[in-house]
């Protein structure tokens, strides 16, 4: 009897296991639905709008990152602004819940090293996410943790015009090399986009959103 009751309290145990997973998984699926892009909310701005305005067409291309050195060596900071990365910045007008990052490169032009960073609540930035080989003209970056910000920034740290740019502006000869220009390209980016996770304020919103879309569609197909 005693191994019987140990057999059924086992059986019992393992059921509560499985409904308590299926139940956690059946939180985290519904937690895994997407948000509409945030970047398209009114009043979000940009370093060039052209990355926010919601069409894959249009082009707009990262800012160089000024140099920040100081001092009375030219030398070195003349090659610290040739070397410098370039950025694509995004500011909402209200701090979202970020859990994804897309970035869509232009089609010739590849980024292939990148990091993410965030602003936080007295507005000092931080590093949260590195790319460091990229191989693809959308870059979907799920961010391991839940950032609150209202700005978000993708630091390019090479693309693949980088090689070309530095044989038009670097020479070498007789030992030296003559620098005559940026080292780094400036990215092409089609469009930046930031997802959080749908929450129950928002679904009703979402659901307006795709019923308008839909019928946008079947108007176009119509004509």
């Amino acid at each position: 009897m005693k191994l019987q009751g140990i057999i059924q309290l086992t059986a019992v145990a393992s059921m509560v296991l499985i409904l308590a997973s299926c139940t956690a998984l059946q939180n985290f699926s519904a937690g895994q639905e997407w948000s509409s892009n945030y970047a398209l909310m009114e009043g979000t701005q940009a370093n060039d709008p052209a990355i926010i305005d919601g069409d894959l067409k249009t082009v707009g291309q990262t800012q160089y990152v000024e140099s920040s050195m100081s001092g009375e060596d030219s030398y070195i900071r003349t090659m610290s602004t040739y070397a410098a990365p370039s950025e694509a910045v995004v500011i909402l007008p209200e701090p979202k819940s970020i859990h994804r990052v897309i970035i869509h490169s232009a089609s010739d032009s590849l980024i292939q090293m990148l990091d993410i960073w965030v602003t936080d609540s007295n507005g000092k930035w931080e590093k949260i996410k590195e790319v460091k080989s990229n191989k693809e003209n959308k870059i979907d970056i799920r961010l391991t943790r839940a950032v609150h910000t209202a700005g978000i920034r993708a630091r390019i740290r090479r693309t693949a015009d980088d090689a070309a740019l530095r044989r038009k502006n670097v020479r070498r000869g007789f030992g030296y090399r003559q620098i005559g220009g940026k080292t780094k390209a400036l990215a092409k980016i089609a469009e930046f986009e930031l997802y959080g996770f749908v929450t129950e304020g928002d679904k009703d919103f979402a659901t307006s959103e795709v019923e308008d879309d839909e019928a946008e569609l079947d108007q176009l197909l119509s004509q």
